[in-house]
């Protein structure tokens, strides 16, 4: 039986110059920040305040993501996710999970980014892979096919 699980999100690659670059920019920012507090400069406070936000922020971001993680994870996960007893579908971190039984689904046909899912009830479902990568749709294909195969399911490839 296939346990399988892929994660959706684009893999970033690690990048030292990314997180020296991020720790600075937070670095420029809290100094920002002090000299505000310290010199209590009331012109010009919220461009200040704007600018030095930023710099914390984005240095933020751009350390977090020279590690190697996707921003998106933050906000949740994206995944593929064969059982032997059920097919999990959630395409990006911010749209539904989609769960099918295996006993309930009839047949599964795939063209480019669009999973088409017919139920025994006859209820027709499709899955958008708009957001996936073109070599994660094509190890959907493969598992997709594969898990078909071994749950007695009809897989179409058009």
């Amino acid at each position: 039986m296939i346990n399988y699980e892929l994660n959706l999100l684009r893999p970033v690659p690690k990048s030292k110059a990314g997180l020296i670059g991020g720790v600075l920019m937070i670095i420029w920012g809290l100094t920002l920040v002090l000299f505000l507090v310290i010199l209590k400069r009331t012109e010009h406070f919220g461009l200040w305040a704007i600018n030095s936000t930023w710099f914390i922020l984005y240095g933020s971001f751009l350390a977090y993501s020279s590690q190697g993680k996707d921003i998106r994870s933050i906000l949740g996960k994206a995944f593929l996710r064969i059982t032997p007893e059920e097919l999990v579908f959630k395409t990006g971190v911010l749209t539904a999970q989609q769960t099918y039984l295996w006993s309930d689904i009839q047949t599964i046909s795939q063209a480019g980014t669009r999973v088409k899912i017919i139920l025994k009830t006859g209820k027709t479902e499709i899955v958008h892979l708009k957001e996936v990568e073109f070599q994660l749709i094509q190890q959907i294909k493969e598992k997709l096919e594969e898990a078909c195969r071994e749950q007695g399911v009809v897989y179409e490839l058009k």
